[in-house]
Order: structure tokens, then C-alpha cells, then sequence
């Protein structure tokens, strides 16, 4: 007799083609099973990595909440459109794949020396070591600061802090500041008297009276938690006053490790702990990492470096305790897209990153039409963000606190080698810039150069916009020896020297062809310059077209802008007046609209998300251009307000928010919008949502109320604004998004037909999502006769169906 089955199943996210297959990893599976049910599930990576026979939309999905130890090697390539996905099942935390191994088994070697029982990896180096949860430094003498090199060669360094006859340091490693950008590691191949010989990192040279230290040596273990790496004996050795517990090493290279592939796409897993790079794509093409974490990187997190990678996706990660640079995209690697990335503590331990240049580096993107946007950069070594290539787009970024253990760097930097071909199309847009506190240490700099967005030598063809730059330690914008460029709307506030910096000198070439309107600069300080103007020669005049900006010192308004010529030989403390006089510039520009006797009557607003920000003042204020606001104003997404105070308050404004983003996959069409007002000094009088953007296709059900419905949606992405109105006409806004995926494609499988007594089937269900979101399953069984017909696990893809009848 014939039975057949039909089931129903829905997806609401993200699934597999038509056809394809999905494969499961958990610690309770065995590699020996077929991998296609969660309880046939494989269980190493090893398997993963030796299986052949993936094919163009398979997935391979790991258990979460599961820990899994090893290096994932891509063997196959998905294709365009259709790639093969690395990913997630069932509830929990994301699973882990990790290279950390625990070190378990320790020797006294006596002075709180303990030195690993066992070898502790097979690699050549160790540039990972985590210590209850931290990343830890390698020992290093002195502890802190710098030794000073009085003298220096090309292969030498010759120091009064390092004798041979107290140690001989043949066979450490020095790492020597040569510049103040340049941290080099280069070992020790002899040491005699005072004179260190090193072999050659980079291709600079020292500078006289500049700093080194000592690493990579058990005689510089003397503070809790240093560690030594013996590469002939790979044994570790740890400087702990009771015996080490939960050390970690990174003993795994890289954790995934993609050669001449294409179309693999990571989503949903936390990759921890790498000795190099965490995820090494080369010579690969359409490689896509989603809402992944990533931590304790030895080396780099993501790099192309090795030889390039086409559109590279990596969006929605989180990049944490990355020794030298967080995303490093070398050469040949255009059409990037770098979005909603947060990344925290890159290359925050000098003599951990990696020497020569474009290091201690959180995103470093070295080719054409990239686009790096909506990220959040803290805590970065040197520079937040570093673009060198055509057409490339920096925007809607945060940057914050960099230069923190090399200087002379910036948040945002792009530059061209002397003789270079400019790069053009570049563009840096609505960025928000933070500074943070950098040092000097280890050279004879006594200004810390730290600089918000910096133009260096050889930059041209730049668009400049919408940017706000306050607290950096010596300039807001710098400009080095760069032209063709379009400044304009930008805002400078409260930066340690100069608001905006022009240097036009000897090498690189003079500063041509630069338009700079509509710009904010205002010092907050007395000691500081709304504006400088230096060239090597008496050329201001030829910098471009200067007109229409805003140079404010509040505090003090009787002198703005310093400029030099003719190699500082000649020096003038300008007002705007004279500055005008003098250089034929700004002739519309304008001072500060009122002068202050406190600082206290300062204020900077700054709103770093994607919707209207809402602001609270307690009393009147104007801006750089004299608008008044009374008791609150509106800052729209990734922008900024210098404010003066003006006055009394004389009503506050309401809070508006919209409510939080939704998304719907069609066939559902309609979503509620629920959305609030407060008002401290009043009542709420209206409200009244309106559509910003999106398909046309939409109805508000009741645009005045704060909560109501919209019916009729299309596929696309919805912005809709909440404006609220209170008793006293002050008015706020806020938004919210709606985004109407298209509907999921579901095949439940083919018709299956079976025999008595055999009463059960395997069900394979696929689905596929074409926004690329998670998925969800459910099996139900259509109609109640016959009976029987049990659904093993209906939240499943696959499940085996028991029970069946006649």
C-alpha cells in the first residue's frame, strides 16, 4: 500500500538553496558519520577541513554554545550568487572556533620562573598569550619607557644603557623606535660594549637619541605575567608568583585559511585566538564575513596581505585584542566593503605589532572602490583608519583614542609615495573624530603629533566633507603637501594646537589647487589656533580658494590664525582681518559670533548614530553662525554643534523616539510603529509620523497618534520619522527603519513513497533567504487523517517522521 506525506515548511530568515545540502559539526557528533542531521553530526575541524565534496550553496554549520579547537582550511569555492556558507545551529551563544590551548603542566625554574613541562605548539614564534581573559606582553627590559640609542647605522645601535660586559643581549630582540611611526623588531646578532647589531626589519634608519627595549629573552622576566617563547624548545616560560593558572597560548596560525577560493561566506561564529592572522584570505574572490566576532589576534585579524582578495565583505563583526592591525586588506583587493564593524585595542603593545610601516593599524585598505563605513574604531596603536586607493569612500564613521603607542598618525590618513600618481575619487564624509592622550616617550618629540584627518604627502583629488574633528592632541585637519582637494562643511573644535593645519614643505610637493569653504574651526583654548597656514617659501597665495569658513576663539578673539614663510623665518599672529589682507583669502569668512569671559559657556554636541539626536539645553545657546536655540536643538546622524551660551532658557525641548528597527519578510506586509514624547517643562501637543525614504507602496494607518499601523509594504527599506510637538511649539525628531525582505524561497522536497511496514520517512526540507539573514524551520503536518505521524524535529531542515499509516 502507498503513503505519501506532504509537509509544509516555513522560513522566516536565512536558509540554504534549492538542492543544497547542510552538514552539522558539534563535540558530540563522530567524524566517521554522514554530517547531515544535527545527530549525525561530524565533530573536528580536521573533518571539516579534509571534506571534498562541498558543492555552490552547501552550508557547513557548527552547534552553538560549542567550543571547537583547530584551523579551518578551504578546500572548495561556492559561486557567485551561491556560495558556500559557514555558520550556526541551534540556540545559545555563537560557536567558538579558538587556536588558544591551555597550558596545564609547569616547572619551578626557581626566581618565580615557571617554564611549560611540555612543549606547548609546533610553530616557530608565539605572538598570543592570554592570562585570565588578557592579553599579556612578552617580558621586556626596561618594564617601562625606553632605553636611549645615542648613535645608530643601518645595522646598529650604539647605546650607554647596554653594555655587554653587564648582559650580553646576543640573540634578544630589540625593539627600537626609529622614528615616531616606526616601532621595529630586530634581533640582536651580536652585542659588544655598547654596540647592538641587529638584523634589517624596515628600511628606516634610527634616529640619535630615540628609544629601544629589550624582548624576547627569559632574563627580562620579572613582572607578573611576562612571558618567553624558546622557538628550538617551544616551551613557554612565565614570570608568576604562585604557579601560572589560566595561561593560554595561541598554537594554531591562522584559524581559517582560504587560498585561490571564492564565494565562502562566515557568519555567526567567534573566532579566538590566533598566532598570526585570524582569518588569511588570498589570491580568493567574494569572501563575505557576517555578524562575527573575532578576538586575540597574534598578528592581524582579517588580512589579504598575502596576496589580495576581490570584494571582500566584512560586516556586522566585532574585532577585539588585535596585536598589529585589526583588517588589513593589501594590495589587490579592490571593491571592499568594511560596514558596522566595531573595533576595539589594536596594537596597543609596543614591540607586539609588527615593524616598518602601516602597522599598530585598526582598518588599512590598500586598494580601489572600497567602501568603509558605519564603524566604531577605539583604542587603536596608531592609525584608526588608513585608505590608499582609487575611489575608495570613508564614511559615518566614530574613530576615537589612536596614536596611543605610535604618533605622528591620525584617525583618518591617507597619503602617496613622493612621486607617486594620486589616487583619485577618494572621499571622507561625515565622519565623527575623537582624540585621545598619545605619548612621546621614546623620542625627542616634546609635541605629541596627533592629528583627526590628515592629508599627507602626495594626496590628491580628495573630497573632504560633513567631518567632525575635536580633542586631538596637536591638529584637527592637516593638510602636508597635498592638493586638489575639496574642503568643505567640516567642523574643528577644541584640538591641542591648530583647528586646521596647511604645511607645504620642501618634499612632496607644494599645496595646490585646494578649495576649503563652509568649515567650522573653532579653538577652545586661548593657547590654541582656529587656523595655520606654513609654506617653506611665500606661496599662501597660490595654496587654491580659501573663502566662507567660521575662525573662532571665543575665549580670546584678537588672534586666530598663525602663519609662516620662507621656512619659518618670517612668523605672523593673525585676526581674520589681517589674515584677510594678507592673503587675499576669506573674504566672507567670519569670527565668533560673541565673545566669552568662561569657558564654562562652551558647549560641543556631537551625535555619532544613524538617526536624529535629541538634545537637552539648559539654557539658550548659538552656533558658530549665530542661530539661536532655546532649550534643546536636533543634531541629524554623524553631525556636531559649537555652541555659545546665550542666555536663559525659555522652554525645553520634548525627547522624541521613534521606537526600535523592525524587519518582516513579505508576505507579511504591515508593521506596528510604536513610538513616545516626554516633555520636563510641558506636555506633548502632537504627534505626526511621516515616510523619509523607501519603495512608494505604503499607508499610515493614524499618523497622528504615537502608535499606529503601516499596511501596503513592498520589499525594500522604510525610513519613517516621529515628529513630536509640545505645548510651546518647541518640536523633536526621531526615526526608526523598516526593512520588507523578500519572501523566502521554500522547497519542502519531493514527494516520498513508501511501504508497509516501513512507517517512517526523512523529510529535507531547504529554504533560502535573498536578504541573507538566519534561519528558522518548522515541519507541521497538513490535515488530521490518516492519523499517526510523529515529527522528530519539526524545528529542524531535515527530520525523520515516525508513525506513518495507511
Amino acid at each position: 500500500m502507498k503513503k505519501y506525506l506532504y509537509a509544509s515548511l516555513f522560513s522566516l530568515l536565512f536558509g540554504v538553496t534549492a538542492n543544497a545540502k547542510s552538514y552539522y559539526v558539534s563535540n558530540l557528533g563522530n567524524d566517521n558519520n554522514d554530517g547531515l542531521t544535527p545527530s549525525t553530526a561530524w565533530k573536528t575541524l580536521a573533518k571539516v577541513s579534509s571534506y571534498t565534496l562541498l558543492l555552490a550553496g552547501d552550508s557547513l554549520l557548527f552547534n552553538r554554545g560549542e567550543v571547537f579547537y583547530g584551523q579551518l582550511v578551504m578546500n572548495r569555492s561556492g559561486v557567485s550568487g551561491n556560495p558556500i556558507t559557514f555558520g550556526a545551529y541551534g540556540s545559545g551563544a555563537n560557536p567558538v572556533i579558538t587556536g588558544l590551548t591551555t597550558v596545564n603542566n609547569w616547572t619551578n625554574l626557581g626566581n618565580n620562573i615557571w617554564e611549560s613541562t611540555d612543549p606547548i605548539s609546533t610553530l616557530k614564534s608565539c605572538n598570543m598569550v592570554v592570562v585570565n581573559g588578557v592579553n599579556v606582553t612578552m617580558g621586556r627590559y626596561p618594564n617601562t619607557g625606553y632605553l636611549t640609542y645615542q648613535s645608530f647605522t643601518s645595522t646598529t645601535i650604539t647605546s650607554t644603557a647596554a653594555n655587554s660586559s653587564v648582559t650580553n643581549w646576543t640573540g634578544a630582540v630589540a625593539a627600537i623606535r626609529k622614528n615616531n611611526w616606526i616601532i621595529d623588531r630586530d634581533t640582536i646578532t651580536a652585542h659588544a660594549g655598547n654596540v647592538l647589531t641587529h638584523t634589517v626589519h624596515s628600511i628606516y634608519n634610527g634616529l640619535a637619541n630615540f628609544g629601544f627595549f629589550i624582548q624576547n629573552d627569559p632574563r627580562t622576566l620579572d613582572t607578573a605575567n611576562e612571558w618567553y617563547y624558546n622557538s628550538t624548545t617551544k616551551k613557554i616560560q612565565i614570570y608568576s608568583l604562585p604557579a601560572p593558572t589560566n595561561v593560554q597560548v595561541a598554537t594554531v596560525d591562522s584559524l581559517v585559511r582560504m587560498n585561490n577560493k571564492s564565494d565562502l561566506t562566515f557568519r555567526d561564529i567567534s573566532f579566538i585566538g590566533s598566532n598570526t592572522a585570524t582569518i588569511s584570505i588570498n589570491f580568493s574572490k567574494h569572501p563575505k564575513i557576517l555578524n562575527c566576532n573575532l578576538d586575540f589576534a597574534g598578528v592581524n585579524a582579517i588580512t589579504t596581505r598575502g596576496g589580495g582578495s576581490d570584494s571582500t565583505k566584512i560586516v556586522n563583526c566585532v574585532i577585539n585584542h588585535t596585536n598589529n592591525n585589526a583588517i588589513d586588506l593589501g594590495g589587490a583587493s579592490p571593491n571592499c566593503l568594511i560596514s558596522n564593524v566595531i573595533i576595539k585595542n589594536t596594537g596597543m603593545m609596543p614591540g607586539m605589532g609588527i615593524g616598518s610601516g602601516g602597522t599598530y593599524t585598526a582598518i588599512q585598505n590598500n586598494s580601489d572602490n572600497g567602501i568603509i563605513e558605519n564603524c566604531v574604531v577605539d583604542s587603536t596603536g596608531y592609525i584608526g583608519i588608513g585608505f590608499y586607493g582609487n575611489n575608495t569612500i570613508v564614511r559615518n564613521n566614530l574613530v576615537s583614542n589612536f596614536c596611543l603607542t605610535k604618533f605622528d598618525g591620525a584617525a583618518i590618513y591617507t597619503f602617496v609615495s613622493i612621486g607617486g600618481t594620486p589616487y583619485s575619487g577618494e572621499k571622507v564624509l561625515n565622519n565623527i573624530v575623537l582624540g585621545g592622550t598619545t605619548t612621546t616617550i621614546g623620542t625627542t618629540q616634546t609635541v605629541p603629533l596627533m592629528h583627526g584627518i590628515y592629508m599627507d604627502e602626495g594626496t590628491g583629488n580628495v573630497e573632504i566633507s560633513g567631518n567632525t574633528i575635536a580633542g586631538c592632541q596637536y591638529s584637527g585637519l592637516y593638510i602636508h603637501n597635498a592638493h586638489d582637494l575639496n574642503i568643505h562643511h567640516n567642523t574643528c573644535y577644541n584640538n591641542g594646537l591648530y583647528q586646521t593645519l596647511f604645511g607645504s614643505f620642501a618634499s612632496g610637493g607644494p599645496i595646490r589647487n585646494v578649495t576649503m569653504k563652509n568649515n567650522i574651526f573653532v579653538a577652545r583654548a586661548a593657547t590654541q589656533y582656529a587656523a595655520t597656514f606654513q609654506s617653506v617659501g611665500n606661496d599662501l597665495g597660490s595654496f587654491g580658494l580659501i573663502d566662507s569658513n567660521y575662525y573662532a576663539r571665543p575665549i580670546d578673539d584678537n588672534i586666530d590664525i598663525y602663519v609662516t614663510i620662507n621656512n619659518n623665518s618670517t612668523i605672523f599672529n593673525y585676526t581674520l582681518n589681517q589674515w584677510q589682507a594678507f592673503a587675499g583669502f576669506d573674504a566672507h569668512s567670519h569670527y565668533a559670533p560673541k565673545i566669552i569671559a568662561s569657558l564654562n559657556d562652551l558647549r560641543f554636541e556631537y551625535n555619532a548614530t544613524g538617526v536624529i539626536k535629541s538634545v537637552g539645553l539648559d539654557a539658550t545657546y548659538i552656533d558658530m553662525k549665530n542661530v539661536s536655540y532655546n532649550g534643546g536643538l536636533n543634531l541629524s546622524p554623524f553631525s556636531s554643534a559649537v555652541l555659545i551660551k546665550n542666555g536663559l532658557a525659555n522652554n525645553k525641548l520634548p525627547t522624541a523616539d521613534a521606537g526600535i528597527d523592525k524587519k518582516i519578510s513579505l508576505p507579511v506586509n504591515n508593521v506596528s510603529l510604536v513610538g513616545s514624547g516626554s516633555d520636563i517643562d510641558g506636555t506633548i501637543a502632537t504627534y505626526r509620523w511621516t515616510k523619509i525614504s523607501g519603495p512608494a507602496s505604503y499607508t499610515i494607518t493614524d499618523p497622528d497618534s504615537a502608535a499606529t499601523t503601516v499596511t501596503a509594504l513592498t520589499q525594500g527599506v522604510y525610513l519613517f520619522e516621529l515628529k513630536v510637538t509640545d505645548n510651546n511649539a518647541g518640536m523633536t525628531k526621531d526615526t526608526m527603519q523598516v526593512s520588507v525582505n523578500a519572501p523566502p524561497i521554500v522547497s519542502a522536497g519531493p514527494n516520498k513513497t513508501i511501504r508497509l511496514p516501513v512507517n517512517q520517512v526523512t523529510l529535507n526540507g531547504t529554504a533560502s533567504d535573498p536578504e541573507g539573514t538566519t534561519l528558522t524551520y518548522s515541519w507541521s503536518k497538513v490535515g488530521s487523517t490518516p492519523a499517526g505521524g510523529a515529527i522528530t524535529t519539526p524545528a529542524a531542515a531535515s527530520t525523520q517522521v515516525t508513525g506513518l499509516n495507511t
